[in-house]
């Protein structure tokens, strides 16, 4: 969640100095898409609080930057040893495939549905986590495989 401070910086750089989303982002380290959500919120209370184009709206920041209405919170993911175990024992097999090249070798987009398929056969595997989680794991997997 982005904090208030931010938004307000946003949301002045976009007002004031008439900054693209684009050099906003970079500026401050903010993805682009975070940079229009937010300029979309401020337009929104402007239009709320009827405030017309010729007003300063440097003077009304504190009621057109306010905190998100949503509050999103994501859950940690838990995977159980089993999960983890069996993650490995599928990457070094890859892995494997790869090094004598075989056919069978499979990307790790083909490795993530192959595990999210194994969840018919193994039950106690935990299996609702992101793609992006699942990349993230099988190379940390791969750089403990080739430093050991």
């Amino acid at each position: 969640m982005i904090e208030l401070e931010k938004k307000r910086e946003i949301f002045t750089l976009w007002c004031s100095n008439d900054y693209s989303k684009r050099e906003i982002s970079r500026i401050l380290k903010v993805s682009r898409g975070t940079v229009h959500k937010i300029i979309e919120e401020c337009q929104q209370m402007i239009s709320k609080l009827n405030l017309s184009i010729e007003e300063d709206f440097l003077k009304y920041i504190e009621d057109i930057v306010v905190e998100s209405p949503i509050q999103r919170k994501r859950k940690a993911y838990k995977l159980n040893a089993e999960t983890i175990s069996f993650i490995k024992s599928i990457v070094k097999k890859n892995q494997e495939l790869i090094k004598v090249g075989s056919e069978k070798a499979m990307n790790t987009k083909e490795l993530f549905e192959y595990f999210q398929r194994q969840k018919k056969e193994m039950p106690n595997l935990t299996t609702d986590f992101s793609k992006d989680y699942f990349y993230k794991l099988v190379k940390n997997i791969k750089k403990d495989i080739y430093t050991t």
